[in-house]
């Protein structure tokens, strides 16, 4: 956790679970890269709470995605790289357990008048934590640090000129001399 913090920029001594929290930094496991099967190929990404809890032989680049980070972090949010139904969140109101996937109708339900998200009811039914206002929730320091989210995976698209090539239909062989020598040697036999 000291590397994380240390990257971060926070002061080691001084900083607490909060201040990760706030930082959110943005975490590879090199070596957890893969291309063997479809549904688990790409780049392994992960917060710090998976990487407190990650292997520690493994290589990790923190922070460093330039350009590719609003990509990177937008494929998080997506089904299956959240820990949705495990109560992974306490309510700031009444400090109940809550999973991420309830949370909104809970705020709804039991905290319209006093909520700080906004626009409670345009919220999708199972939103990412971080579209909610941090006044309104905490992460359960019940749960194990594993617990507050998945590990995920990220494939760059191809760059623009690949991408263009591939886009274009394939253009029908041409017939070259060698061919053609081939096929008249052929017809000679």
């Amino acid at each position: 956790m000291k590397i994380i913090a240390e990257a971060c920029s926070l002061d080691v001594e001084a900083s607490t679970l909060e201040d990760l929290h706030s930082a959110d930094p943005l975490i590879e496991c090199v070596t957890c890269y893969s291309v063997e099967s479809p549904w688990q190929s790409g780049r392994a990404f992960m917060r710090w709470p998976q990487a407190v809890c990650h292997p520690t032989h493994h290589v990790l680049i923190i922070n460093s995605f330039g350009s590719e980070t609003k990509q990177i972090v937008a494929k998080a949010s997506e089904p299956g790289n959240l820990n949705l139904n495990c109560e992974v969140l306490c309510c700031s109101h009444c400090h109940q357990d809550i999973a991420v996937s309830d949370l909104r109708l809970h705020l709804m339900d039991s905290h319209r008048d006093v909520a700080h998200t906004g626009k409670l009811d345009q919220l999708t039914s199972t939103p990412h934590p971080r579209l909610f206002d941090r006044k309104d929730w905490y992460w359960n320091p019940c749960k194990s640090l594993d617990k507050l989210g998945e590990l995920w995976r990220y494939n760059p698209p191809p760059p623009p000129e690949l991408a263009a090539a591939e886009a274009q239909p394939a253009a029908a062989p041409t017939e070259t001399n060698s061919d053609r020598l081939l096929v008249e040697e052929s017809v000679q036999e």
